[in-house]
C-alpha cells in the first residue's frame, strides 16, 4: 500500500474519531418541568419530548430525562429555564410578541414544532353547581362577554379573551388555586382545556363537590403548544427541532396524540356541541394549525363539518 493512500486513510479515521469525540461530548440533559395539576396532558407531553429524543439518538447520541414536579407560576417557571439548575425545559403555547415586554429572565427559547395541534384550544368550562342554569342557556358571545373568566398569572391566554373582549381575571398565583376562588366567587368560570379539565377538577379535593363542567358548551381558539428550552441551551433546542420534524413527518406523534387523548377527541366530535370562537391575532405565521371542529358554531356559520384533524 503507498504512502499517500495509508495517510488519507488515517487522516479519515482522525477526523471520524474527532467528530464522534465531539458529539459524544456534548450533554445532552434535559429536565422537564411539570407543573403538577395536569397529569394526562404532561404525560403526552413527556413522552413527545422522550419520542423526539429517542427519534436523534442516532444523529446526536446519548441523553438524560428527567421529570421534575414543581408547583410554581409560569413567570416563576420560565426564569428558572434559564438559570437550568433545576429545570430546562417547559411545554407551552406559542404566540406571537408573548416575549415583547418581558424581562430577559424570563424569555425562553422556543422550539418551534407544534406538538398538541389545536387541542389546547378547545376550552370547556369550570363553573359553580348552582350556576349551571345559566350556562345551559347561553346561546351567544355576548352571553359569555358579561360573566368574568378566572386565569392564572401570566398566562397567554389572557391575551386573546382580552383582544375578544371578554372580561377575565389573572389573579390566581398557581394553577390549584383557581377552583377554590371559583367557588369563593371571585370569578364566574374556568376555561380549561379538555385534555385538563377533569384533572383540575378532581384534585380540588372537597371543593369539587362545589363545581362541574358546564355540558355541551366549549370556547375554541387556535392555540399551539411547542417546547421551551434554556436561553443558554441551543443545542438542546436543535436537538428536539429535529426529533420533532421527524416524529412529525412519520406519523408517530399523531398516533401518539389520538391514542392519549382517543376521550377528548370523542367528546369534542359530538353533535351535542355548541362552540364559542375567539378570534387569535396572536398566531405566528410559522405556526400551522389543523381546521377546528365544528358541528354547529354559535356564533359563527361555517361550511360543512371539519373532522378532527391532529
Amino acid at each position: 500500500m503507498c504512502q499517500s493512500n495509508l495517510d488519507s486513510r488515517l487522516i479519515t479515521l482522525v477526523l471520524a474519531l474527532f467528530f464522534s469525540a465531539t458529539v459524544g461530548a456534548q450533554n445532552y440533559d434535559y429536565r422537564y418541568f411539570d407543573w403538577g395539576e395536569t397529569p394526562k396532558r404532561d404525560n403526552y407531553e413527556y413522552m413527545a419530548l422522550q419520542m423526539a429524543l429517542e427519534k436523534t439518538r442516532s444523529s446526536h447520541g446519548e441523553f438524560s430525562l428527567e421529570r421534575v414536579v414543581r408547583s410554581v407560576s409560569r413567570k416563576r417557571a420560565m426564569r428558572e429555564i434559564n438559570v437550568g439548575k433545576i429545570i430546562n425545559v417547559r411545554p407551552g403555547p406559542w404566540l406571537k410578541g408573548d416575549n415583547e415586554n418581558r424581562p430577559e429572565a424570563e424569555i425562553n427559547l422556543p422550539v418551534e414544532i407544534p406538538i398538541m395541534q389545536s387541542l389546547l384550544g378547545y376550552r370547556r368550562l369550570i363553573v359553580r353547581k348552582e350556576d349551571l342554569p345559566v350556562f345551559n342557556k347561553i346561546t351567544s358571545k355576548l352571553e359569555l362577554q358579561r360573566l368574568v373568566a378566572g386565569q392564572g398569572q401570566g398566562w397567554v391566554d389572557m391575551f386573546i379573551y382580552n383582544h375578544n373582549k371578554f372580561s377575565a381575571s389573572d389573579s390566581a398565583e398557581v394553577v390549584e388555586n383557581l377552583v377554590p376562588m371559583l367557588a369563593k366567587q371571585r370569578f364566574d368560570y374556568v376555561p380549561m382545556s379538555v385534555v385538563e379539565i377533569d384533572s383540575l377538577i378532581n384534585r380540588a379535593g372537597d371543593i369539587q363537590n362545589l363545581v362541574a363542567e358546564a355540558p355541551n358548551i366549549t370556547l375554541y381558539y387556535p392555540l399551539p403548544v411547542i417546547f421551551y428550552v434554556s436561553i443558554n441551551r441551543p443545542e438542546l433546542a436543535e436537538r428536539l427541532q429535529r426529533g420533532l420534524t421527524l416524529a412529525s413527518e412519520d406519523g408517530s406523534m399523531e398516533a401518539l396524540l389520538r391514542k392519549q387523548f382517543a376521550a377528548e377527541i370523542a367528546k369534542l366530535e359530538s353533535p351535542h356541541n355548541r362552540f364559542i370562537v375567539l378570534e387569535n391575532p396572536f398566531l405566528p405565521k410559522a405556526a400551522r394549525v389543523p381546521p377546528p371542529i365544528f358541528d354547529k358554531s354559535i356564533d359563527q356559520e361555517l361550511p360543512g363539518k371539519p373532522k378532527f384533524k391532529p
